[in-house]
C-alpha cells in the first residue's frame, strides 16, 4: 500500500498518511470558511493527474483547485475554476 489522501469535509483540510505511518499529517488545512487561496472550505473529493498534481473539488465554492505534490509538502499553484459544471 502506497500513500493514502483524505478529503476532511467538516474540517476543512487535506491529510495524507504514509505507508506504515501511525498517524497522518495535514497537507492543506484554513483557520475558516472562505473563498481565498489555498483555502479548502468542504474539500468533496481528490483527484490526480499524471504529472504528480493533487485536484481538490470544493463544494462550497464550486471549483477545482490543483496542488502540486511530492514527498514532503503541498503547495499551491494555480487555480482552475469551474462554474456550476459537471466533471464526467
Amino acid at each position: 500500500m502506497g500513500t493514502f489522501y483524505v478529503a476532511d469535509y467538516n474540517n476543512h483540510r487535506i491529510v495524507r498518511w504514509f505507508n506504515g505511518s501511525t498517524s497522518g499529517n495535514v497537507i492543506m488545512a484554513e483557520q475558516g470558511v472562505g473563498i481565498g487561496i489555498p483555502q479548502v472550505p468542504y474539500p468533496y473529493d481528490l483527484a490526480f493527474g499524471r504529472q504528480g498534481n493533487l485536484y481538490v473539488t470544493e463544494l462550497l465554492n464550486s471549483r477545482i483547485q490543483m496542488f502540486p505534490i511530492d514527498k514532503s509538502s503541498c503547495v499551491k499553484d494555480s487555480v482552475d475554476l469551474v462554474q456550476n459544471s459537471f466533471l464526467l
